[in-house]
């Protein structure tokens, strides 16, 4: 919880690995998430967070987060190992009265909604219709494999694979008469 006194005391936790009930339990008791990375994909936690209202603080750069952050407010963003900023963020954050706390969380949920519940797989889906109704790309008809490739799992399909590699192998070794 944000400490509204001040800086002294200030809240603040590293949490190891946490799963299930127990993660969500702790994640839906922060207000505020601050990452501190140099690189990001689109990083789960911060989407995990947003969707029960935690308030990120990210850096910027350049990432599949910024959009995500940038769509609550756009100085939750700030250049990485620039401090002063998060600093004047928290601040400001401390300050805010509880409406405009919880104006914030819900824009955090808003933000990441198309990603919760049963709304990624809705999206999903319509973008796999979206994909069988366009016209197909390619001229050349791909031939099909073989019916036992095409009924094996990846796992045979990585030891044919292995064992043909070696036979390859075995084959450059011994000398051809």
């Amino acid at each position: 919880m944000l400490n509204r006194s001040g800086w002294i005391g200030f809240p603040c936790c590293a949490l190891a690995w946490k799963l299930g009930e127990e993660y969500w339990r702790i994640l839906n008791n922060w207000d505020v998430i601050l990452f501190q990375s140099d690189y990001e994909g689109i990083p789960l936690s911060l989407l995990e967070a947003m969707s029960v209202g935690v308030i990120p603080i990210y850096p910027r750069i350049r990432s599949g987060g910024d959009a995500y952050v940038a769509k609550v407010r756009s100085d939750l963003l700030y250049e990485p190992e620039d401090f002063g900023h998060v600093a004047k963020v928290l601040s400001q954050l401390i300050v805010l009265d509880e409406s405009a706390l919880e104006s914030l969380r819900a824009r955090c949920k808003e933000v990441t909604a198309p990603h919760t519940g049963d709304n990624y797989i809705k999206a999903f889906s319509t973008f796999i219709r979206q994909l069988r109704e366009l016209p197909k790309a390619s001229k050349a008809a791909v031939p099909r494999p073989p019916r036992f490739v095409e009924n094996c799992s990846f796992t045979w399909l990585a030891r044919f694979g292995a064992v043909r590699r070696g036979f390859l192998r075995l084959l450059r070794i011994l000398p051809i008469r």
